[in-house]
C-alpha cells in the first residue's frame, strides 16, 4: 500500500523543526528546491514548529555531543497535527542531534509511513558539528550529504525500500562513511517504482537535475546525468 499522489494530496511539505540560522534557512531552500526536482512534485517550506516539550537526553560521553531529541516523541506529538490536507507527506528538517531509544547513539531521521509523516537531522552532515574547518570543500561535501539524505528517507514515504541489487541512492547504509559512498542518482529499478508511483517524464527530469548540478558546482553528478539523458533522447 504505497503512498502515491492524487489530486488533493499531491505536495511535499518541508518543516524546519527547532532553531535554524540563517545559513540553514538558505540549506533548506535549495534542499526545497531539489527535491521538486528529484520527485518531480511540489514542494514547499511549511511553518517552523519547536521542539518544545519533546523528550531528550544531554550526552556526555567523549567526543562532539550535543542534547538529543527522541524521534518517537516528534512523529507521534509533534508532526501529525501539521500535516496540511494536500501534503503527500510532511518531511521536519532540523539541525538538532536526534535519537530513536536509549540504545541507540544517534540517528538520521525516522519516518512513520502511516501518518506520512518524517523528521531528519542534518547537523552531523556539516563540518561545524565535528569541530572541523569551515572550507567550501566541506560545506559542498555537507550539501551532497543533505541532498543525498533527504530523498532517500522520503523515498521510503512512496513505498520504496532498501535497494540491495545496485549501487543506488535507496542503498541503506550504518555510517556517515557508508552513506558517503552511495550515489545520489537511483538505479533502474528503483527508478521504475517511482517512475510508476509519480508518473514523471525522464528527459524533463534529467534536464531539470543537470542544471541544479551544473548551478551547484557537482560535476561529476551532472555528467552522470547528461549521459542519462542522452541514452533517454536516444531511446525516445
Amino acid at each position: 500500500m504505497p503512498v502515491r499522489p492524487t489530486a488533493q494530496r499531491h505536495t511535499i511539505v518541508l518543516v524546519p523543526l527547532g532553531p535554524m540560522t540563517d545559513t540553514d534557512r538558505q540549506r533548506l531552500a535549495v534542499l526545497r528546491e531539489y527535491m521538486e526536482m528529484y520527485y518531480t512534485l511540489p514542494v514547499r517550506i511549511g511553518a517552523p514548529a519547536p521542539l518544545d516539550g519533546v523528550k531528550f537526553r544531554d550526552k556526555t560521553s567523549a567526543g562532539p555531543r550535543p542534547r538529543q531529541y527522541l524521534t518517537t516523541d516528534i512523529l507521534s506529538k509533534v508532526l501529525p497535527p501539521l500535516l496540511p490536507k494536500d501534503a503527500l507527506c510532511l518531511q521536519a528538517v532540523t539541525m538538532a542531534d536526534l535519537y530513536p531509544e536509549e540504545s541507540w547513539n544517534y540517528v538520521f531521521g525516522q519516518a512513520q509511513l502511516s501518518s506520512r509523516v518524517g523528521v531528519y537531522s542534518l547537523v552531523r552532515l556539516y563540518p561545524e558539528f565535528w569541530g572541523e574547518k569551515d572550507t567550501p570543500e566541506a560545506r559542498q561535501k555537507g550539501l551532497a550529504r543533505s541532498l543525498k539524505v533527504l530523498v532517500h528517507e522520503t523515498g521510503h514515504m512512496f513505498g520504496v525500500w532498501h535497494c540491495q541489487k545496485y549501487q543506488c541512492n535507496m542503498n541503506g547504509s550504518n555510517s556517515l562513511a557508508e552513506s558517503d559512498r552511495q550515489p545520489i542518482h537511483l538505479c533502474p529499478d528503483c527508478l521504475k517504482k517511482f517512475r510508476w508511483n509519480i508518473g514523471f517524464d525522464m528527459i524533463r527530469r534529467c534536464e531539470s537535475l543537470r542544471e541544479f548540478y551544473k548551478t551547484h558546482d557537482m560535476a561529476a553528478e551532472a555528467a552522470w546525468v547528461a549521459d542519462r539523458l542522452d541514452q533517454c533522447r536516444a531511446a525516445r
